[in-house]
């Protein structure tokens, strides 16, 4: 049999194609963004100088060459053209354009070229010199229009500065300017300081920064540079170990606050504008700091080698064996509390790479495979070879199975409730009203809400909104006509993609998440007129050989969106044998205390402990040690009513709806039902609607939903399996 040749992988297509690599791509490696990023065609070209043999004509970079102002475009469209978004000159970007420019025309024997690159790499040391090292200049470099100065942009000036052997004066500024940016007291570098010296401290520490700036720190250490290292290499990396690992799922956040701690960050996103509030798992970032960690390995073992780890077993869990995805987010229970995994990077800025908007919500998938995440592990790691060694552990125990006990699951929509909420605190004739102000068109909202500021979400109607609201008026007895049912379907119907899943919106990328939505709106609805095959084909090649499901084929599993999967392959008739090996990924995630985590390993708390007992029980399986669990539940009740999301975390409004849930589906109920019913109901609005906090405005159909499932389940009087499937 003939040898089967692997597949390219898409950094390697990247480097090897006739055009600049796009900036991103889907999870399937469909182009999302078609624009070219400066910085990526840079490390593509340096790549490239590696090969055994030399690289032929100009490189990628010589494409965006500005031959009337000098220095590089940052942005080009297709077919060359310069996009408005790319007429500055971010120095870090341009220092390396410069880097990756005169490597490769030394390499091809371009003297003369090279000396011209020389001369303009000059120049733009000197403008930078002259605007006290600004990060951000007009195109000619005549105007810096940030003046801030970033640590990632000084540090890769010093690296292009030591690397082509260019000798200028402002070299010098850039090195105090980089010590000038180390916090003492935590011991790791700001992200940015005012141009008088002062550290901007929304910004904090980023992963991200600290590793350029320790390879810059190598280039300064094999040029001759004396620091101490224990100092100003040692620190961070001492830092990033102790204060930016993620919780969950491992790996490192991208950023911390001034004080040390990874928080949402509402004043970073409202008052600069230029990032989510929300802190991330970035593949991108942990291969600069796999590079900035192996380069420092020799000297440092002790502080680099669990790092050096940690960051291939990461890329190894986020990568399908083509590309590496770009990353993990959570919704925050509290400002400090990670919880329920999230593939999506929420509110991030307009304009932003890789980002849809849907109404005023704005988002980046983290299925989505960026180029420049590709070409960093490819310039640290060519060709994956340290990655392919790093495979993440297989959870499961499919043996497990055979020792459960069987328990039947009876598709019962005959009924949602027994009867009508009756607690007098949920005044259910105004929460109708404002569940209908939601409406725009034949679809729904997430609020009523036409333009809010800060963070609310305005009434674009989204497919998430729609599982909500036909949830909760068939609970309350007040269904849809035929022709509103159709009409909605239709719409919904609308966002398939050419893949059999679902997007937010119609042109949106398909996630296991918002194909769930649509799936269990139509089987509530019974309207079935989209490709039903195509949607199962979708949602079977999410899952992974261990059984768990992510929420994009080849993106990691967890329990979640597995839970999510089995119920949309329920509604859409497949039989749970043909995936019921879910079953132990989920028991992969159990816990000693009865609880579950959203992956094995992980903390026990009430969001996967639902997502676990919603697994096994449609899978048919009976939960093991269930009263074991019930117990771990009832323990997170607090006295107020409500429940802590885990053992001795915040009391969560959206954790309590799983705890109540979890203890619903398990024949069980909290502790103080009538507590924990006032406490529910006490979230209601003025406007009728439910907030996550008291007597404040509405929140989002999510919290709608959640009370009116919620208080029907404490009554006694939902359905349980709809209380199973429509979650």
């Amino acid at each position: 049999m003939a040898a089967v040749t692997p597949s390219p992988t898409l950094a390697a297509r990247l480097v090897a194609g006739d055009e600049p690599p796009s900036a991103v791509f889907s999870y399937d490696e469909r182009v999302i963004t078609q624009e070219s990023l400066l910085a990526d065609a840079a490390l593509a070209d340096l790549i490239a100088q590696r090969a055994p043999l030399p690289p032929v004509g100009p490189g990628f970079t010589s494409r965006f060459r500005d031959p009337e102002a000098g220095g590089f475009h940052e942005v080009l469209e297709q077919y060359g053209v310069v996009s408005m978004a790319g007429r500055h000159r971010r120095t870090g970007s341009q220092a390396l354009a410069y880097l990756a420019s005169i490597s490769r025309a030394e390499l091809l024997g371009d003297k003369e070229d090279a000396e011209q690159l020389r001369e303009e790499f000059e120049l733009l040391l000197t403008r930078l010199g002259e605007a006290r090292l600004a990060t951000t200049f007009l195109p000619g470099l005549t105007r810096p229009v940030d003046r801030q100065r970033r640590l990632g942009d000084l540090a890769l000036a010093l690296i292009a500065v030591h690397a082509t052997g260019t000798v200028h004066p402002v070299t010098a500024d850039l090195t105090e300017a980089l010590f000038a940016l180390f916090d003492h007291d935590k011991g790791v570098f700001w992200e940015a300081a005012e141009p008088t010296g002062e550290p901007d401290l929304l910004e904090g520490h980023h992963l991200a920064g600290n590793a350029l700036a320790l390879l810059a720190l190598r280039r300064l250490h094999d040029a001759g540079h004396a620091f101490g290292h224990d100092t100003y290499v040692a620190g961070p990396l001492r830092y990033l170990a102790a204060h930016h690992p993620h919780p969950l799922s491992g790996g490192f956040w991208n950023r911390s606050d001034h004080s040390g701690r990874v928080s949402v960050a509402a004043e970073l996103a409202l008052f600069k504008g230029g990032a989510s509030p929300f802190p991330k798992k970035d593949l991108g970032d942990h291969g600069l700091l796999f590079g900035a960690a192996t380069a420092w390995s020799a000297e440092l073992p002790e502080h680099t080698d669990e790092l050096i780890r940690t960051c291939l077993e990461q890329a190894a869990t986020y990568s399908d064996g083509s590309g590496v995805f770009q990353g993990q987010g959570n919704w925050f229970s509290t400002p400090v509390d990670p919880t329920v995994p999230l593939a999506r990077h929420v509110m991030v800025p307009p304009r932003t790479p890789g980002g849809f908007n849907v109404g005023n919500s704005a988002y980046v998938l983290f299925g989505s495979k960026f180029a420049a995440t590709q070409l960093v592990w490819e310039y640290f790691d060519p060709a994956g070879r340290l990655r392919a060694d790093t495979a993440p552990p297989v959870p499961g125990d499919p043996g497990r199975l055979e020792r459960l006990e069987r328990r039947p699951y009876t598709p019962d929509m005959s009924y949602v409730a027994t009867g009508p909420i009756e607690t007098p605190r949920m005044r259910v004739d105004d929460y109708l009203r404002w569940l209908d102000s939601t409406k725009v068109g034949p679809a729904y909202g997430l609020t009523p809400y036409t333009s809010p500021l800060s963070f609310r979400a305005d009434n674009t109607p989204q497919n998430f909104s729609a599982v909500h609201v036909i949830s909760d008026r068939m609970a309350l007895d007040l269904p849809l006509s035929d022709e509103e049912a159709d009409r909605l379907t239709t719409a919904l119907f609308a966002s398939q993609n050419a893949d059999g899943g679902f997007g937010e919106a119609p042109g949106v990328p398909s996630e296991l998440f918002t194909t769930y939505c649509v799936v269990l709106v139509a089987y509530a609805l019974r309207r079935w007129d989209f490709d039903q095959e195509r949607c199962r084909a979708f949602l079977r090649r999410c899952q992974h050989p261990h059984g768990g499901f992510g929420n994009f084929p080849g993106y990691p599993a967890d329990s979640w969106h597995t839970n999510l999967a089995v119920l949309a392959l329920h509604a859409l008739g497949e039989p749970a044998e043909a995936h019921q090996h879910a079953a132990s990924y989920v028991l992969a995630c159990r816990n000693p205390d009865g609880g579950y985590s959203s992956v094995p390993g992980g903390p026990s708390e009430s969001f996967s402990t639902f997502r676990a007992v919603d697994t096994l029980i449609p899978l048919g399986f009976q939960p093991p040690e269930a009263e074991r669990t019930v117990a771990y539940l009832r323990g997170l009740q607090d006295p107020s009513g409500g429940f802590r999301y885990g053992a001795g975390r915040a009391v969560s409004f959206v954790g309590s709806y799983h705890a109540i849930a979890a203890l619903y589906l398990l024949d069980a109920e909290p502790a103080d039902a009538a507590a924990c019913i006032d406490w529910i109901a006490g979230h209601q609005s003025r406007d009728g609607g439910f907030s996550r906090q008291f007597d404040a405005p509405s929140d989002t159909t999510d919290e709608g939903f959640i009370v009116v499932q919620a208080l029907l389940m404490l009554e006694k009087k939902l359905n349980k399996y709809w209380a199973s499937i429509m979650t």
